[in-house]
């Protein structure tokens, strides 16, 4: 969907007031860089200059901030984005950077902790040297710390985040929203799989939430019967035995689940104690299309079906681009979580590339960008809440110990 020119003009004028106004607040703070880790990607590593900001001078670097869980239960979520990320810096840096300009990649441990993501959102801001912030991994910090980008004029990439309000503003999103990608996951349980009684998990969250609205939303309108619906807390709960029991009092034919695959594959795993039914069909979510959840659960994810929001083998690009980065990351498969990163610093180059020279700049990019968006390995549609939106995914089974995926009708 287009967005009028009127409110295109007026977004870039408040966001580049909001930049101006959080230079002249923030400039008598020097927080420096200490949480964060700093790449240097072919480059010396170097502080903001003595006036603050990343300026247009030949030989500058370019700044980029990843906020994100590099520690605990979610560090994954983040050593992903920077894979991602990095795969395409270092091509470009590689290539003599842009304008001569190399470009540096920063990392900040948020620990998928709201506070410290809040403070080091703040912490970013200060800096005055960052182009955009690509981040955070989960929907929780990226609700808490896109008011704060929104309030200093900062572009947020969220690379895979999917709760309803997070995006607008300096806030983009690389993901669909919640609303899409729950309804295609129901739609692929009753379409594809034939499911007509439906056993949903999901974590016990506000996120969690939307996507309970949404499958039994879709799964009623299409003529099935939600049989049982249990949530949980991630990191509370170890034993699934209470939410297996209850499960399969109900008899459900498909038992969908949507969590990180570290509890999708406890629960499969101590779900073979239990003697579902052969015919029982598991769908989990995008979280599981990943290698360690193969890993983790082993024969337990045998015939299991997972969604995903990109595949390597849905184009010979992706494919390509996926080869390049098992190659670079010592064998580690290309996801959607790591490719939609990828794709925002394909946005971020192209703004570089067009005379984009601070974030109010590529802001501007942004809002000026056609609705239909051709990417190298991620194509859709900017929607009105400033998300790469796509209609439909694939979705995987596993055989043999491996990903096979899927074509829909």
């Amino acid at each position: 969907m287009r967005r009028n020119a009127f409110w295109k003009r007026f977004v870039v004028l408040l966001a580049a007031l909001s930049l101006c106004l959080s230079f002249a607040g923030c400039g008598q703070e020097d927080t420096g860089t200490e949480n964060g880790d700093t790449e240097n990607n072919g480059t010396e590593n170097s502080s903001s200059d003595e006036n603050g900001g990343n300026t247009a001078e030949s030989g500058d670097p370019i700044y980029i901030a990843i906020l994100a869980p590099f520690t605990g239960d979610y560090a994954q979520y983040g050593e992903w984005i920077y894979h991602g990320i990095t795969l395409k810096t270092d091509e470009i840096n590689e290539q003599g950077g842009i304008n001569g300009r190399q470009i540096v990649v920063e990392r900040f441990d948020d620990r998928n902790d709201t506070e410290e993501a809040a403070n080091l959102a703040d912490q970013i801001c200060a800096e005055e040297k960052y182009l955009c912030v690509i981040g955070n991994g989960t929907s929780g910090c990226s609700l808490t710390t896109a008011p704060i980008f929104n309030q200093y004029g900062l572009v947020q990439f969220c690379p895979f985040p999917n709760h309803m309000d997070i995006t607008g503003g300096t806030t983009w999103g690389m993901n669909v929203d919640v609303y899409t990608e729950y309804r295609n996951w129901a739609d692929i349980a009753m379409n594809d799989l034939g499911a007509q009684k439906i056993a949903l998990i999901h974590l016990n969250s506000d996120n969690g939430e939307q996507v309970r609205e949404q499958v039994t939303e879709t799964v009623t309108e299409a003529g099935g019967e939600m049989v049982a619906v249990e949530s949980y807390i991630t990191g509370q709960v170890r034993d699934f035995t209470t939410i297996l029991t209850n499960i399969k009092a109900a008899e459900p034919d498909t038992i969908m689940m949507t969590a990180n695959y570290a509890d999708v594959s406890a629960l499969l795993i101590q779900a073979e104690q239990f003697g579902f039914p052969e015919d029982t069909k598991w769908l989990f979510g995008n979280e599981c299309s990943v290698d360690d959840f193969l890993s983790a659960a082993g024969d337990a994810a045998e015939g299991c079906y997972v969604m995903t929001t990109w595949a390597a083998d849905a184009s010979e690009t992706n494919r390509s681009v996926a080869d390049a980065y098992a190659e670079k990351w010592d064998g580690e498969a290309a996801t959607a979580y790591s490719m939609q990163p990828y794709e925002a610093m394909n946005i971020v180059i192209d703004a570089l590339e067009s005379g984009a020279t601070d974030s109010a700049g590529l802001q501007e990019y942004l809002l000026s960008m056609p609705s239909e968006y051709e990417g190298e390995v991620v194509s859709g549609y900017w929607n009105e809440l400033q998300r790469l939106q796509r209609d439909s995914f694939p979705y995987y089974i596993v055989e043999n110990g491996e990903f096979v995926l899927q074509t829909r009708e």
